[in-house]
Protein backbone atom coordinates (compact mmCIF):
# COMPACT_ATOMS: atom_id res chain seq x y z
CA UNK A 1 0.00 0.00 0.00
CA UNK A 2 1.35 3.60 -0.69
CA UNK A 3 2.14 5.63 2.31
CA UNK A 4 0.43 8.19 3.58
CA UNK A 5 1.37 11.80 4.66
CA UNK A 6 3.05 11.63 8.53
CA UNK A 7 1.48 14.17 10.70
CA UNK A 8 1.94 17.31 10.63
CA UNK A 9 4.22 18.53 13.68
CA UNK A 10 3.49 21.77 13.61
CA UNK A 11 -0.62 20.90 13.74
CA UNK A 12 -0.13 19.38 17.46
CA UNK A 13 -3.96 18.84 17.61
CA UNK A 14 -4.28 16.53 14.38
CA UNK A 15 -5.29 13.30 14.81
CA UNK A 16 -2.93 10.21 14.43
CA UNK A 17 -4.73 7.80 12.29
CA UNK A 18 -4.32 5.98 8.82
CA UNK A 19 -5.07 2.49 7.31
CA UNK A 20 -2.62 0.18 7.76
CA UNK A 21 -1.67 -2.34 4.45
CA UNK A 22 -0.28 -5.31 3.75
CA UNK A 23 3.25 -3.25 4.83
CA UNK A 24 1.66 -1.03 7.15
CA UNK A 25 1.13 2.01 5.57
CA UNK A 26 2.42 5.44 7.05
CA UNK A 27 0.41 7.43 9.24
CA UNK A 28 -1.87 10.11 8.39
CA UNK A 29 -2.94 14.09 8.99
CA UNK A 30 -6.73 13.45 8.87
CA UNK A 31 -8.66 16.47 8.09
CA UNK A 32 -11.66 16.70 8.85
CA UNK A 33 -11.06 13.53 12.04
CA UNK A 34 -14.67 11.61 10.66
CA UNK A 35 -12.59 11.26 7.57
CA UNK A 36 -9.52 9.29 8.90
CA UNK A 37 -10.82 6.06 9.32
CA UNK A 38 -11.36 4.48 6.37
CA UNK A 39 -12.10 1.35 6.69
CA UNK A 40 -9.29 -1.49 5.72
CA UNK A 41 -11.78 -4.65 5.78
CA UNK A 42 -15.47 -5.37 5.59
CA UNK A 43 -18.34 -3.32 7.60
CA UNK A 44 -19.79 -5.82 10.35
CA UNK A 45 -22.03 -8.52 9.97
CA UNK A 46 -25.41 -8.64 10.15
CA UNK A 47 -26.40 -9.84 12.84
CA UNK A 48 -23.35 -9.87 15.04
CA UNK A 49 -23.91 -8.69 18.56
CA UNK A 50 -22.03 -5.43 19.79
CA UNK A 51 -20.70 -3.98 22.55
CA UNK A 52 -18.47 -6.97 23.93
CA UNK A 53 -15.12 -6.60 25.57
CA UNK A 54 -13.40 -9.52 25.32
CA UNK A 55 -9.67 -9.90 27.60
CA UNK A 56 -6.90 -10.94 25.67
CA UNK A 57 -4.46 -9.39 27.80
CA UNK A 58 -0.37 -10.81 27.89
CA UNK A 59 -1.73 -13.52 25.16
CA UNK A 60 0.81 -11.91 22.87
CA UNK A 61 -0.36 -8.55 21.05
CA UNK A 62 0.09 -10.03 17.17
CA UNK A 63 -1.84 -13.20 17.37
CA UNK A 64 -4.52 -10.94 18.97
CA UNK A 65 -4.44 -8.49 16.32
CA UNK A 66 -4.10 -11.23 13.14
CA UNK A 67 -7.00 -13.02 14.69
CA UNK A 68 -9.54 -9.93 14.97
CA UNK A 69 -8.38 -8.89 11.14
CA UNK A 70 -9.17 -12.30 10.07
CA UNK A 71 -12.87 -11.69 10.61
CA UNK A 72 -12.87 -9.39 7.94
CA UNK A 73 -14.62 -6.82 9.81
CA UNK A 74 -12.86 -3.42 9.89
CA UNK A 75 -10.34 -3.30 12.81
CA UNK A 76 -9.20 -0.01 14.23
CA UNK A 77 -5.75 -0.77 16.73
CA UNK A 78 -5.38 2.03 18.77
CA UNK A 79 -1.43 2.81 20.66
CA UNK A 80 0.46 4.74 22.88
CA UNK A 81 2.12 5.88 19.75
CA UNK A 82 0.74 5.22 16.82
CA UNK A 83 3.87 6.33 15.06
CA UNK A 84 6.41 3.81 16.96
CA UNK A 85 3.87 0.82 16.66
CA UNK A 86 3.39 1.49 12.57
CA UNK A 87 7.25 1.07 12.80
CA UNK A 88 7.32 -1.81 14.26
CA UNK A 89 4.40 -4.05 12.77
CA UNK A 90 5.86 -2.93 9.04
CA UNK A 91 5.92 -6.25 7.36
CA UNK A 92 4.29 -7.92 10.03
CA UNK A 93 0.68 -7.17 10.38
CA UNK A 94 -2.05 -5.09 8.22
CA UNK A 95 -5.54 -4.77 7.36
CA UNK A 96 -6.36 -2.19 10.16
CA UNK A 97 -6.44 1.05 10.86
CA UNK A 98 -4.00 2.81 13.54
CA UNK A 99 -4.25 5.82 15.66
CA UNK A 100 -3.29 6.99 19.14
CA UNK A 101 -4.69 7.30 21.94
CA UNK A 102 -3.93 11.02 22.09
CA UNK A 103 -6.11 11.08 18.51
CA UNK A 104 -8.77 9.00 19.77
CA UNK A 105 -9.05 10.91 22.54
CA UNK A 106 -9.56 14.10 21.07
CA UNK A 107 -12.05 12.52 18.23
CA UNK A 108 -13.56 9.42 19.69
CA UNK A 109 -15.21 9.78 15.87
CA UNK A 110 -11.95 8.14 14.76
CA UNK A 111 -13.72 5.06 15.66
CA UNK A 112 -17.05 5.09 13.65
CA UNK A 113 -17.07 2.57 11.29
CA UNK A 114 -14.92 -0.33 12.45
CA UNK A 115 -16.53 -3.08 14.24
CA UNK A 116 -13.46 -3.72 16.56
CA UNK A 117 -11.00 -1.62 18.27
CA UNK A 118 -7.83 -3.50 19.63
CA UNK A 119 -5.79 -1.67 22.36
CA UNK A 120 -2.42 -2.86 21.38
CA UNK A 121 -1.24 -0.44 24.39
CA UNK A 122 -3.26 0.22 28.11
CA UNK A 123 -4.84 3.62 27.64
CA UNK A 124 -2.81 6.30 30.37
CA UNK A 125 -5.31 8.67 31.40
CA UNK A 126 -8.84 8.55 32.98
CA UNK A 127 -10.21 10.15 29.79
CA UNK A 128 -8.85 7.39 27.41
CA UNK A 129 -10.20 4.88 29.62
CA UNK A 130 -13.77 6.32 29.32
CA UNK A 131 -13.11 6.60 25.86
CA UNK A 132 -12.60 2.63 25.54
CA UNK A 133 -15.24 2.08 27.68
CA UNK A 134 -18.01 4.35 25.70
CA UNK A 135 -16.23 2.38 22.37
CA UNK A 136 -17.22 -1.16 24.40
CA UNK A 137 -21.14 -0.12 23.80
CA UNK A 138 -21.19 -0.31 20.20
CA UNK A 139 -18.44 -2.94 18.88
CA UNK A 140 -16.07 -5.44 20.38
CA UNK A 141 -13.21 -4.00 22.36
CA UNK A 142 -10.04 -6.36 22.70
CA UNK A 143 -7.76 -5.90 25.41
CA UNK A 144 -4.52 -7.08 24.00
CA UNK A 145 -1.79 -5.79 25.73
CA UNK A 146 0.83 -7.05 28.17
CA UNK A 147 3.48 -6.03 31.13
CA UNK A 148 5.94 -4.72 27.58
CA UNK A 149 3.10 -2.68 26.49
CA UNK A 150 2.73 -0.97 29.85
CA UNK A 151 6.13 -0.35 30.50
CA UNK A 152 6.20 0.77 26.51
CA UNK A 153 2.93 3.25 27.68
CA UNK A 154 4.85 4.57 30.74
CA UNK A 155 7.38 5.89 28.11
CA UNK A 156 5.53 7.28 26.02
CA UNK A 157 3.40 8.96 28.85
CA UNK A 158 6.87 10.54 30.03
CA UNK A 159 7.98 11.75 27.12
CA UNK A 160 4.82 13.41 26.33
CA UNK A 161 4.87 14.74 30.18
CA UNK A 162 8.61 16.12 30.40
CA UNK A 163 8.38 18.49 27.97
CA UNK A 164 11.74 20.72 29.02
CA UNK A 165 13.99 18.69 27.01
CA UNK A 166 12.18 19.36 23.61
CA UNK A 167 11.45 22.52 24.76
CA UNK A 168 15.57 23.79 24.84
CA UNK A 169 15.89 21.41 21.55
CA UNK A 170 13.51 23.27 19.82
CA UNK A 171 14.50 27.00 20.99
CA UNK A 172 17.47 26.44 20.14
CA UNK A 173 17.54 25.07 16.74
CA UNK A 174 15.19 28.24 15.91
CA UNK A 175 17.88 30.43 17.59
CA UNK A 176 20.07 28.67 15.50
CA UNK A 177 18.30 29.67 11.94
CA UNK A 178 16.70 26.37 11.52
CA UNK A 179 13.55 26.51 9.57
CA UNK A 180 10.35 25.85 11.32
CA UNK A 181 9.37 22.74 9.77
CA UNK A 182 13.02 21.36 10.05
CA UNK A 183 12.99 22.44 13.55
CA UNK A 184 9.92 20.98 15.04
CA UNK A 185 10.71 17.23 13.17
CA UNK A 186 14.12 17.54 14.70
CA UNK A 187 12.81 18.28 18.00
CA UNK A 188 10.29 14.85 18.53
CA UNK A 189 7.21 13.28 17.55
CA UNK A 190 4.62 15.79 16.47
CA UNK A 191 2.44 16.12 19.91
CA UNK A 192 5.52 16.43 21.73
CA UNK A 193 7.11 19.28 19.39
CA UNK A 194 3.82 21.03 18.73
CA UNK A 195 3.62 21.25 22.44
CA UNK A 196 7.07 22.58 23.15
CA UNK A 197 6.01 25.38 20.29
CA UNK A 198 2.91 26.39 21.64
CA UNK A 199 4.53 26.71 25.00
CA UNK A 200 7.55 28.72 23.63
CA UNK A 201 4.71 30.81 22.44
CA UNK A 202 2.88 31.19 25.64
CA UNK A 203 6.82 32.09 27.52
CA UNK A 204 7.18 35.23 24.80
CA UNK A 205 10.63 32.89 23.89
CA UNK A 206 9.55 32.73 20.02
CA UNK A 207 6.78 34.86 17.98
CA UNK A 208 5.21 31.76 15.57
CA UNK A 209 3.83 33.37 12.07
CA UNK A 210 1.41 29.95 11.33
CA UNK A 211 0.34 31.38 7.89
CA UNK A 212 3.71 31.44 6.60
CA UNK A 213 4.86 28.38 8.78
CA UNK A 214 8.03 30.50 10.60
CA UNK A 215 9.15 31.10 13.82
CA UNK A 216 11.30 33.83 14.96
CA UNK A 217 13.45 34.20 18.27
CA UNK A 218 13.46 37.75 19.84
CA UNK A 219 16.45 39.09 22.13
CA UNK A 220 16.26 37.33 25.22
CA UNK A 221 14.58 39.31 28.29
CA UNK A 222 16.42 37.03 31.03
CA UNK A 223 15.75 33.67 32.43
CA UNK A 224 12.20 32.01 31.64
CA UNK A 225 10.19 30.32 34.17
CA UNK A 226 8.68 27.66 32.71
CA UNK A 227 6.36 26.85 35.34
CA UNK A 228 4.50 30.24 33.76
CA UNK A 229 3.75 28.47 30.67
CA UNK A 230 0.10 26.89 30.59
CA UNK A 231 1.32 23.95 28.45
CA UNK A 232 3.89 22.78 30.68
CA UNK A 233 1.61 22.57 33.45
CA UNK A 234 -0.86 21.07 32.05
CA UNK A 235 1.93 18.36 30.53
CA UNK A 236 2.63 17.81 33.98
CA UNK A 237 -0.76 17.00 35.68
CA UNK A 238 -1.04 14.69 32.90
CA UNK A 239 2.09 13.20 33.32
CA UNK A 240 1.10 12.52 37.20
CA UNK A 241 -1.80 11.11 36.31
CA UNK A 242 -0.54 8.41 33.49
CA UNK A 243 2.21 7.66 36.45
CA UNK A 244 -0.90 6.27 38.60
CA UNK A 245 -3.03 4.90 35.81
CA UNK A 246 -0.07 2.89 34.07
CA UNK A 247 1.10 1.88 37.95
CA UNK A 248 1.98 -2.23 37.69
CA UNK A 249 -0.36 -4.27 38.89
CA UNK A 250 -0.81 -5.33 42.70
CA UNK A 251 0.19 -8.18 43.37
CA UNK A 252 -2.15 -11.65 43.48
CA UNK A 253 -3.91 -11.87 46.71
CA UNK A 254 -4.11 -14.98 48.57
CA UNK A 255 -6.95 -17.38 47.41
CA UNK A 256 -9.15 -16.44 50.54
CA UNK A 257 -8.97 -12.73 49.75
CA UNK A 258 -8.96 -12.81 45.95
CA UNK A 259 -12.40 -14.33 46.41
CA UNK A 260 -13.60 -11.85 48.57
CA UNK A 261 -12.51 -9.21 46.27
CA UNK A 262 -13.95 -10.76 43.65
CA UNK A 263 -17.51 -10.92 45.57
CA UNK A 264 -17.07 -7.34 46.12
CA UNK A 265 -15.86 -6.06 42.24
CA UNK A 266 -18.02 -7.53 40.20
CA UNK A 267 -17.16 -8.15 36.20
CA UNK A 268 -13.22 -7.05 36.77
CA UNK A 269 -13.42 -6.11 33.00
CA UNK A 270 -15.64 -3.10 33.33
CA UNK A 271 -13.31 -0.59 34.52
CA UNK A 272 -10.91 -1.87 31.90
CA UNK A 273 -8.39 -2.06 34.70
CA UNK A 274 -4.42 -1.78 33.42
Amino acid sequence: AAAVPVADAARPAAADAAPAGADAAAVADPAPPAAACTPATRGPAAGRPRGAVRDRRDRGVAGTVAAVVASGEAVLVVAADARARRRQLAGRLGGFTLCSWRALERAPSLADGHAHVVAVDPPATAAQRAALQALARERAVHLAWGEPERRFAVNVAEREGELRPTLIALYRALRDGAELPDALAAAGPPAVAGAALRALAELQLVEVDRSARRATVPPPAGRADLDRSPTVRAARARLAESRAVLAPPRATPAPASREAAQRGAGDPRAGLAA
